[in-house]
């Protein structure tokens, strides 16, 4: 088997049908590619959907407990046979490319692929990196980081499945907000050999009523979980990560951090008072210090005057709106 690809989905009876389809077009009993469906606990009728598939020899529907898309995911690097895995988010879907992803799988051994996403309606590229890496070519972690290359997701790429599992890579359970960006930080942290490859492959599909559009006060509070996972793993670890793996955890701790003041602003009902005294964040103060001058001076501002350090990112927010609705117009 060559490509496990891995599909978590809650209530996906309205889109789970058309991601499978843009897989299954593509594929027959000798591709070399499982799909593996793992359905966290829905109520609807998603497992009606999947059972319409599973007559198809290759395809693998599993349903669990509810435990968030980092539960699923990892029950499906669980069940996985393939040479490399990917995860497509049930509510997208991917190019028709995938019987040359399936050669790539063959062909390749670098640990980590990474291909090129768009999303559906404005064709937009999702992290380009076109112009600033040499397709085909092995980078170590060390390159990466001297080209300063940011990718947030886990989807559109393809992982060597023997190379998550020599390095205990999984994605952290118990958070709801940045684990795909955890995850494809301790893969790139651990591998010698990613690359870059010039296929268009995953599709975003942007929904108005997704979760991850949503701002509201218990998706805000929930944010909690990601920075008390980031604050103990910088603690426990410190000791055995390199000084640039640690200075990315505390990068990663630094925006989890402003990511909240941003979507406590975005927020209806959340204020800076609501920050200070429900969120209560400066119990997640200080954070450590690290990088370049300007961002030592951000950390010490952020730590010794988070007021004004708000009023800084109320005003940004603010400006954004005004330009953006101005232009709109």
């Amino acid at each position: 088997m060559l490509l496990s690809i891995i599909i978590p989905v809650y209530n996906g009876e309205s889109f789970l049908g058309g991601c499978l389809e843009s897989i299954l077009s593509q594929l027959d009993d000798s591709s070399q590619c499982e799909i593996i469906v793992v359905d966290d606990g829905s109520i609807d009728k998603t497992g009606q959907v999947a059972s319409n598939y599973q007559g198809i020899p290759y395809f693998y529907y599993y349903k669990k407990e509810n435990g968030g898309v980092s539960t699923a995911r990892n029950y499906g690097l669980s069940k996985a046979k393939g040479k490399y895995v990917t995860f497509v988010d049930a509510d997208d879907s991917i190019s028709t490319t995938l019987p040359k992803v399936i050669k790539l799988a063959e062909d390749c051994n670098d640990e980590i692929l990474i291909l090129r996403s768009f999303y559906k309606e404005s064709n937009k590229e999702y992290y380009k990196w076109q112009g600033r890496f040499v397709e085909n070519r092995s980078y170590t972690f060390d390159d990466l980081l001297k080209l300063k290359y940011k990718h947030g997701g886990a989807c559109g790429v393809l992982y060597k499945f023997d190379f998550l599992i020599s390095n205990n890579i999984r994605f952290p359970e118990g958070i709801e907000n940045g684990e795909d960006t955890i995850f494809f930080v301790k893969c790139i942290m651990n591998s010698s050999r990613t690359s870059f490859h010039d296929i268009p492959f995953y599709i975003i599909v942007e929904r108005e009523n997704s979760a991850s559009r949503e701002f509201t006060l218990e998706r805000l509070i929930r944010r909690k979980k990601n920075l008390n996972y980031l604050k103990e793993y910088i603690q426990k670890k410190h000791t055995s990560l390199s000084d640039t793996q640690l200075k990315i955890f505390k990068w990663l701790y630094y925006i989890s951090i402003t990511g909240v003041i941003k979507t406590s602003i975005k927020t209806r009902g959340s204020s800076f008072k609501f920050l200070i005294s429900e969120f209560k964040i400066k119990d997640y103060l200080p954070v450590p210090t690290f990088g370049t001058l300007t961002d030592k001076c951000k950390v010490f501002l952020l730590n010794n005057g988070f007021e004004l350090f708000y009023f800084f990112y109320l005003m940004k927010e603010k400006s954004s709106f005004i330009f953006t609705s101005v232009f709109r117009n």
